[in-house]
């Protein structure tokens, strides 16, 4: 396994409170990856000055491996926009459960 960031309960509630506003979450995905190129307290500021709350931002940062650069940006970008899904949050958030966000590195040479 090349990465994993796990977000708390808590974190995935914020998350999926962010996703239920369309316009809003739309804008907030869009802050973030311009955001999630520079270092963590960077990042945080840039966001933060968007008008977006520090739960929200911290939230987002971490499930991105941004705090701690479990991934790169290049993965970080792919997980906004490929693995952000309401339905997933939906269900984690109604189940009392955080969410795991992990990258493979794997290879197969068989036949």
């Amino acid at each position: 396994m090349k990465g994993v960031t796990y977000q708390s309960i808590a974190d995935t509630a914020q998350t999926y409170k962010d996703m239920k506003n369309k316009n809003e979450w739309k804008r907030f995905k869009g802050i973030i990856e311009d955001a999630i190129k520079l270092p963590y307290d960077d990042a945080l500021k840039t966001i933060l000055s968007q008008n977006v709350t520090s739960a929200s931002a911290k939230a987002i940062l971490r499930a991105l491996g941004k705090a701690n650069s479990v991934f790169t940006v290049v993965v970080a970008v792919n997980f906004l926009h490929d693995l952000f899904i309401e339905t997933k949050y939906k269900n984690a958030v109604n189940a009392g459960d955080g969410m795991i966000h992990a990258v493979y590195n794997t290879s197969y040479n068989g036949s």
